[in-house]
Order: C-alpha cells, then sequence, then structure tokens
C-alpha cells in the first residue's frame, strides 16, 4: 500500500514517514489522523479510526438480516460509506 512514507529512490522516510513512525499505530491510520489535522476534521477521523480498531458496531443475525442492512444504509444517511454510517451511529449513541 503506497501512502507516501518512503522514498523509494533513496530509501528513506519522508517527512510523511518520519511524522509516521512516531505514532503508536499503524501507518495507515496514522496518515488518516495526520491528514485529518492538515484538513481540520480531526474529531470525526478520531471517532472512526477508533471504531475501526474494534470489531464491527453494526450486527447482522441471519433472520434479520434485511432489517439490519436497511438500519446501516439509514445511519449512512445516502453517503455509500461504511465510515459515515459508523460516525453517525456513534454520535447518535452519545447523544
Amino acid at each position: 500500500l503506497r501512502i507516501g512514507a518512503l522514498d523509494p529512490a533513496a530509501e528513506t522516510l519522508t517527512p510523511l514517514g518520519k511524522c509516521l513512525s512516531t505514532l503508536p499505530m499503524g501507518p495507515q491510520i496514522g496518515k488518516s489522523l495526520v491528514m485529518a489535522c492538515v484538513f481540520g476534521c480531526l474529531d470525526p477521523v478520531v471517532t472512526i479510526t477508533s471504531i475501526l480498531s474494534q470489531r464491527t458496531i453494526f450486527i447482522s443475525p441471519m433472520e434479520n438480516k434485511q432489517r439490519a442492512d436497511a438500519s446501516k444504509r439509514e445511519f449512512a444517511e445516502g453517503y455509500p460509506s461504511d465510515h459515515m454510517a459508523m460516525l453517525n451511529a456513534f454520535e447518535d449513541w452519545s447523544a
């Protein structure tokens, strides 16, 4: 997975790579958090990455799969995104 942390020609860390190497998490999650700081959206990204570090918050029992899927789509609020569904479910729960 190419995330821009390594300069392949010099085989050295890029400035982003040096930053990511100091964080106690995987480079993909770390880059998400760094970029969230850059773009000013840290709060929702912290929530999403925290949720992703655990088992799914959505259960889908066989006998109610359609109902569970409909509920997940409702949390997504029209976005084709599991991440938005998770964020909205968490925000609804924490309100």
